[in-house]
């Protein structure tokens, strides 16, 4: 198990799958905080997303979609790794804010592996938990006052 490559995951353990979520989602939330206590002492120059409406199209919907548009069809159509990591870069880019796009770029690698590995339902699967988490942070800890 080597966590830290951009080599195809084929198979993966339950165990295993928790180990390489964790690790990733980790070193995301570490660059998305980093970016959050930025934003406090530049006074939000680099603003922190939060998310305020449809909150079940934002995990659900977008999870399964942004799979499938930016390394689905990529794979499927050329198998070709090259554009599923570039792929990865666009979806990331298209996060908009600072944060997001790192933290997206650093689980995006997660992401990438499983789907040039041909385990794409791990992939989807990964989003949606990310997503669900990240929501799930941001509503609880993270609140706009006023």
């Amino acid at each position: 198990m080597n966590l830290i490559s951009l080599e195809p995951i084929t198979s993966v353990t339950p165990l295993e799958f928790y180990i390489y979520f964790s690790f990733y989602y980790i070193l995301a939330l570490l660059v998305r905080l980093g970016f959050y206590f930025l934003s406090k002492a530049t006074n939000g120059k680099f603003y922190f997303y939060k998310p305020k409406e449809n909150i079940v199209l934002l995990v659900i919907v977008s999870s399964i979609f942004e799979e499938l548009i930016f390394r689905g069809i990529p794979y499927f159509l050329t198998g070709n790794p090259k554009l599923v990591f570039l792929g990865t870069v666009v979806w990331s880019i298209f996060h908009r804010y600072p944060s997001v796009i790192a933290s997206s770029f650093i689980f995006g690698i997660l992401l990438y592996r499983y789907w040039i590995g041909g385990l794409w339902v791990y992939a989807i699967l990964s989003h949606l938990i990310l997503n669900s988490l990240n929501t799930l942070i941001i509503i609880t800890f993270l609140r706009e006052e006023g």
